[in-house]
């Protein structure tokens, strides 16, 4: 018996392009249970985890996206056994998918990473190894400098991520924040912006990176909402 696999939910009927194919190179199809429908495909097995068959996931995800529709995209690897199995999955989540695909009606994700570019001062300090005589000290000291560092990073990357909200106002609908532990990152973001908005939201992040000018911003997006999927 052959499986499915899943891709994404969705709140209308929306046909996947004749010839579409996906991970392990099988077709695309709709499926309905009650008020959801989504895109699946037939596999006889859940499919390995490599890059090419993840960059085939989201491909038919964002083809949802470019026929003008917002999926809800469910995580890689989504398998089940049969069609009574799919069945069973968007019955009993029915309550919460439908509230996430309300979530993320008619919008779409954008992604700001912010760095900078001369980090020395906040840049974490090295660990030293905690093994030989003394070094249990000295790794603790540097454990500790390097934890208040990173505090102060994430202290930054949350001002900066509060103060863009409050430029960006009812454009965005909906943010997620994560730290960005890198030689010169700050703080990553996720938008949740309506698709009638995504011009003026790209206006608003190059005028506020023109008034924060010794930092540095990187857009990138439309995407499915996959951070507002949960």
């Amino acid at each position: 018996m052959t499986g499915r696999y899943l891709y994404c939910l969705l709140s209308d009927d929306v046909v996947p392009p004749r010839g579409l194919r996906g991970v392990g190179d099988a077709p695309v199809e709709l499926r309905r249970q009650g008020g959801l429908a989504c895109w699946v495909s037939p596999l006889d097995r859940v499919p390995d985890p490599t890059v090419e068959e993840i960059r085939h996931h989201n491909a038919v995800v964002a083809t949802v996206l470019a026929a003008g529709h917002t999926p809800l995209p469910v995580r890689y690897g989504q398998w089940l056994a049969d069609d009574s199995f799919l069945a069973e999955r968007l019955h009993a989540g029915a309550s919460d998918f439908l509230r996430a695909l309300e979530r993320v009606r008619d919008a779409v994700e954008f992604g700001v990473r912010v760095l900078d570019p001369e980090p020395a001062a906040l840049a974490p300090a090295e660990v030293p190894s905690p093994e030989g005589p003394g070094a249990g000290t000295a790794y603790l000291r540097a454990l500790a400098a390097r934890l208040e560092s990173e505090r102060r990073i994430d202290l930054r990357g949350r001002e900066i991520a509060e103060s863009l909200r409050a430029t960006l106002g009812s454009i965005v609908r909906a943010e997620r924040i994560d730290a960005l532990h890198s030689q010169h990152g700050i703080v990553s973001i996720a938008h949740l912006v309506e698709r009638s908005g995504a011009e003026a939201y790209r206006g608003c992040i190059d005028a506020f990176g023109h008034d924060h000018n010794d930092l540095r911003f990187f857009v990138s997006g439309p995407w499915p909402p996959y951070s507002f999927a949960a």
